[in-house]
């Protein structure tokens, strides 16, 4: 990853933090975190396919995984990205950090893949997370399912 990316990225984040954190308790910014990340992988749907995005989640949780352990209780599923896990198996400051990563990684990826076209409009999103975004995909935007069941061919 380019560094000047990254660092673009993560100085979004910052900006995007100081804002929609102001007034929640530091037990809840884990929290907060999951929301964009969620939010993040529901806009690049409206782009990417979903296999595209499965794909690119898949890579970050295994990429952030090695540098914070706890991310290996991460779960993608169809219709969520599980964090339940990791929020209530460490301390809230690690899980947030934790997540940060996860979040600057996932948007330099997506960056990096679309030569920074989607870029803005995913900054964009970031910056409307707050306590009150759900958690969900909607209908329309679900994830492909992460143990496809094999397609059996009939010999003839």
């Amino acid at each position: 990853m380019p560094v000047r990316r990254n660092n673009i990225h993560s100085a979004k984040v910052d900006e995007w933090e100081k804002t929609a954190s102001k007034n929640i308790p530091p037990a809840d910014h884990p929290q907060l975190y999951a929301k964009a990340l969620h939010a993040i992988v529901r806009r690049s749907l409206n782009t990417l396919s979903s296999i595209t995005v499965m794909v690119v989640m898949e890579r970050v949780i295994r990429s952030t995984t090695v540098r914070y352990p706890i991310l290996s209780k991460v779960r993608l599923n169809e219709e969520i990205i599980d964090f339940s896990n990791v929020l209530t198996d460490a301390p809230s400051a690690t899980v947030k950090e934790a997540l940060r990563a996860m979040l600057v990684e996932l948007l330099t990826i997506f960056g990096n893949i679309t030569a920074d076209i989607l870029t803005a409009s995913l900054h964009d999103e970031l910056m409307k997370i707050n306590m009150q975004t759900p958690l969900k995909l909607s209908a329309q935007q679900t994830l492909p399912s992460i143990n496809p069941k094999k397609k059996t061919r009939d010999k003839k």
